[in-house]
């Protein structure tokens, strides 16, 4: 028995009170029905080593409400679940900071960004390629292929209620180097203009934005989106990301070559009814459209022709049918227009 001493020693370790917010870029809720709620789950992280106290959890706009206790305790390498309802009672876009804060010292507020939009459930609009020439229902652009200068977006919006498209829509979303965003220098989001008059959404309204594009790429693409005055979104029938159109500095080159000119029949009898096929082809990345051909009997002119297109790097057969009624050699030639 008896007193004895003993030698302690230790490090001190500084405090170091911290916590984070995951996801730390916040949420978009998206579409949420009015009156229903859409609930999602935020986490607080303890990232120091010092535990924190929740001291109150809130929101800048009403329609955002967080689920939480004062006082809760989130201890050293553990986290904290914090669900926030958000439930849109009118029509239209949202936003809010949600903002949690701490009775510890040193341990700063923590913020995330939350958005969404309400809506009044129905038949979502589509959107459809203009019919017309020279869309033609396959296109959202015009030309498909061109040189630098003005390039025109055209969608035609309908709705089977006959609602009308919300403020700002519908919209053309251009991408300049194809990595599907739009978010890079010279590109955006577009309000179009209406360009049908009246408000037949059954039949459908036309709408079009212009955009100069000022330099030569293969990589463009764009996409279309509107939303409709109840909030209900498209999402047919041509609300894909779409490749085109192609800026290019070439010009519109069609060839044709002798062996490119064929026959039915390569003797004919005199009188008898041969045809002569004639394939054009376009050697450039631009579409050629109403070309003229002519049908020549060495130098005399038999008779002309139009082809309605030919598409980039394709090819097009033209034919004519044709007699002679004396027995003879007689050279075809076939003339085209590139321009």
């Amino acid at each position: 028995a008896g007193n004895y001493p003993v030698g302690l020693r230790g490090t001190g370790i500084t405090q170091v009170p911290s916590w984070a917010i995951v996801p730390a870029n916040g949420h978009n809720y998206g579409n949420v029905a009015l009156s229903s709620g859409n609930n999602y789950v935020f986490s607080i992280q303890n990232t120091g080593n010092v535990a924190a106290t929740v001291s109150n959890i809130t929101t800048t706009n009403g329609a955002f409400v967080p689920a939480f206790t004062a006082g809760t305790i989130v201890p050293v390498n553990g986290s904290v679940n914090i669900p926030v309802l958000f439930t849109p009672t009118l029509v239209g876009p949202y936003s809010a900071q949600l903002k949690i804060e701490s009775s510890t010292p040193g341990v700063g507020f923590v913020t995330a960004a939350l958005s969404g939009s309400g809506y009044n459930p129905g038949a979502p609009p589509v959107l459809q390629f203009v019919s017309g020439t020279p869309y033609n229902s396959t296109t959202g652009v015009n030309p498909v292929a061109g040189n630098t200068g003005d390039y025109v977006y055209k969608v035609t919006y309908k709705s089977s209620n006959n609602r009308a498209p919300q403020t700002g829509f519908p919209r053309v979303a251009i991408d300049l180097n194809g990595d599907q965003d739009f978010t890079d220098l010279n590109e955006g989001v577009f309000g179009m203009t209406k360009e049908t008059a009246g408000t037949d959404y059954v039949t459908g309204i036309v709408y079009t934005y212009t955009y100069t594009h000022l330099n030569n790429t293969s990589n463009a693409g764009y996409q279309f989106s509107a939303t409709d005055d109840n909030g209900n979104v498209a999402t047919t029938i041509n609300t894909a990301y779409v490749s085109g159109p192609i800026i290019t500095n070439q010009q519109i080159d069609l060839r044709i070559f002798a062996n490119d000119i064929t026959f039915s029949k390569n003797n004919p009898a005199p009188g008898e009814q041969f045809t002569v096929f004639a394939k054009i082809t376009n050697s450039t990345a631009l579409p050629a459209t109403n070309i003229p051909v002519k049908f020549y009997r060495d130098t005399i002119f038999i008779a002309n022709d139009v082809i309605p297109s030919i598409g980039a790097f394709s090819s097009a057969t033209i034919s004519r049918s044709m007699s002679f009624a004396a027995e003879g050699f007689y050279p075809i030639k076939v003339w085209i227009d590139s321009s």
